[in-house]
């Protein structure tokens, strides 16, 4: 049994309530690609047949600087020689995002874009890798879901 039923349920009613005031915002049908850093992790096998669930509330950023950060685990010093991984979303409309926290983070320059717990994510097929200071980072294409 899953510790915090309530709290989860609360999270998701104010993501969905907040993604409501995000679809009548300029470009609220425009894609956006958005970001999820990773460190210490390569993906699966199993994951890029089938895509996977994330059971918690999802940080995004559609900042690349702000997800390479993460993926780097705070800085690249202790990570040479080892791999990062760039979930990318591709978000195609205000359906496909998650609730943008910017407006009320302490930490608004990671431009926070919150997915609700249970969101499926697809691998789209897209993968690509490149190398910096040291870290090859991997970044694979994901088309987020999750039930409104």
């Amino acid at each position: 049994e899953y510790p915090f039923p309530v709290t989860l349920s609360f999270i998701s009613d104010a993501i969905r309530r907040l993604r409501a005031v995000n679809a009548s915002q300029r470009g609220a049908n425009q894609p956006l690609d958005l970001w999820r850093g990773m460190a210490n992790l390569d993906v699966a096998d199993a994951f890029l047949a089938e895509g996977g669930t994330e059971f918690a509330p999802m940080s995004t950023t559609s900042s690349l600087e702000v997800a390479i950060a993460y993926a780097l685990g705070g800085g690249s010093g202790g990570l040479r020689g080892r791999r990062a991984l760039l979930f990318k979303l591709r978000a195609n409309s205000f359906i496909d995002r998650g609730a943008d926290l910017s407006y009320c983070s302490c930490f608004a320059a990671e431009a926070e874009v919150c997915y609700p717990p249970l969101t499926f994510l697809a691998p789209s097929g897209r993968r690509e890798a490149f190398e910096h200071g040291g870290v090859t980072f991997e970044v694979v294409e994901v088309l987020p879901s999750f039930s409104s």
